[in-house]
């Protein structure tokens, strides 16, 4: 079941993720209007093991041939509903959430430093109603 994401008001409709590393989201409890933040990766991207022959058929040069192959595969962002526990548990309970995005990023860092910015504003106003329990992040600087 997909999540109706919603994106400056809208229903979020994307044609291309592709210039888009992932997304900065809020969640909002409609029964006690609680929230949440956090980020969501539009693509997962996997190194895994590859069979001798599949190592051939990529490198046939001299020294070592490769081990291991990225793949990329779109994540399973539209039916996520949060690596928060209590969030999960929530809508298990039926727990009625809006699933909002508040912003689409073209890096890692700037993703992470943005979910980071937005708890950390509502931590600064002591703001009751964040779901939000800590706050971690480690990102490269901004290019």
């Amino acid at each position: 079941m997909e999540n109706n994401w919603i994106y400056k008001g809208k229903p979020f409709i994307i044609k291309d993720l592709e210039p888009y590393w992932g997304f900065v989201y809020k969640l909002k409890n409609l029964n006690t209007d609680e929230i949440y933040y956090g980020s969501k990766f539009f693509f997962s991207r996997t190194n895994g093991k590859i069979s001798k022959k599949r190592s051939n058929e990529l490198y046939s040069g001299k020294g070592r041939k490769p081990l291991r192959e990225k793949k990329v595969k779109e994540s399973d962002w539209k039916t996520y509903k949060s690596s928060s526990k209590k969030i999960q548990e929530m809508i298990a309970n039926g727990d009625k959430f809006q699933f909002e995005i508040l912003s689409l990023h073209e890096t890692k860092s700037e993703m992470l430093l943005t979910e980071a910015l937005y708890i950390i504003q509502e931590f600064l106003k002591r703001n009751a109603k964040i779901l939000n329990d800590w706050v971690s992040v480690k990102a490269f600087k901004l290019k």
